[in-house]
Formats: C-alpha cells, sequence, structure tokens
C-alpha cells in the first residue's frame, strides 16, 4: 500500500502539541471499500465520562507487532483535548482509532486517537491512564476537510 498524501492538525506541525497529535494519510488504493471505515464523532464530558472505550493494534512488545490485539476499558477522566482510559496498550498501538460502541450490533464511533501510555498523563489528575486526543467538532470538521481534498 502507497501513501499519496499525509495531513496534521496545524497546531501538532507549529509546536508537537500532544493535545492535537492527530494527523491522516491517504493511500493509493481505497482500502476502506476492502476493509470498512470508522464514523467518527465529538462527544462530550458527560457522554465520555465512565464510557467503554476500545483500541485495537499492534503491540511491539506481542509477536513483535506482527499480530493484532484488542483490549477495552473505561474512560478515567477528560480534559479539554484529551481522553484518559484504563486501556491496555503498548508502543506500536498509537494512531488506533479509540472507539465507543452502543452494542455489538451497533456502529463503531472513533472518538479519539490513541497516541500515549501512562507517561502521558499528568501527575495532577490523580489516574494512572493511557490518552488521546479527543476529537472535538473543529477536529472532525479537519477530518473531513482533509478527506474532502484526499478525494479531489
Amino acid at each position: 500500500m502507497t501513501a499519496t498524501k499525509f495531513f496534521a492538525l496545524q497546531q501538532w506541525i507549529n509546536s508537537a502539541d500532544p493535545d492535537h497529535d492527530i494527523g491522516c494519510i491517504q493511500l493509493a488504493e481505497p482500502l476502506g471499500e476492502e476493509v470498512g471505515y470508522f464514523k467518527i464523532a465529538s462527544q462530550t464530558d458527560a457522554e465520555l465520562e465512565n464510557a467503554l472505550v476500545n483500541i485495537s493494534g499492534y503491540p511491539g512488545d506481542l509477536d513483535n507487532g506482527r499480530n493484532q490485539y484488542f483490549h477495552q476499558n473505561r474512560v478515567l477522566r477528560t480534559s479539554a483535548h484529551r481522553i484518559y482510559y484504563d486501556v491496555d496498550t503498548y508502543g506500536g498501538q498509537s494512531g488506533s482509532p479509540v472507539w465507543v460502541q452502543a452494542s455489538a450490533t451497533s456502529e463503531a464511533v472513533a472518538v479519539a486517537v490513541h497516541a500515549y501510555g501512562i507517561g502521558g498523563t499528568a501527575p495532577s489528575l490523580g489516574v494512572t491512564a493511557n490518552s488521546g486526543p479527543r476529537l472535538s467538532p473543529e477536529i472532525v470538521l479537519t477530518v473531513k476537510e482533509w478527506l474532502q481534498a484526499a478525494s479531489a
């Protein structure tokens, strides 16, 4: 698979702001037609509070990152730009969607992008948690603009 375009949030480009560590890669082939797409949405603190979130990816500590693993657990905290959760992750899983799914038959909806292990969580939050930048309404709009630009 060949990448043809790359996108990143301007705050990440300008200052590597971890609260804005989100980007997209356009592929030469429409892989989503074969494997499917995630819906994306911005959710409020109330919607995310104690929500069950899911992450699936290729952790480097298991099978040298050759196999996909899945884990789910609860959101522990939110901030204006991040979601903090107790989901087991390891290096290699960054960039994975953090998604909610109301039931086994409902659609998965990405609400954040996994980016940081417990070292990325401020001690002042009082939790040991992994985290990811959350999809704010502005970021959802930006990602949709990227998708339109990628298809042009």
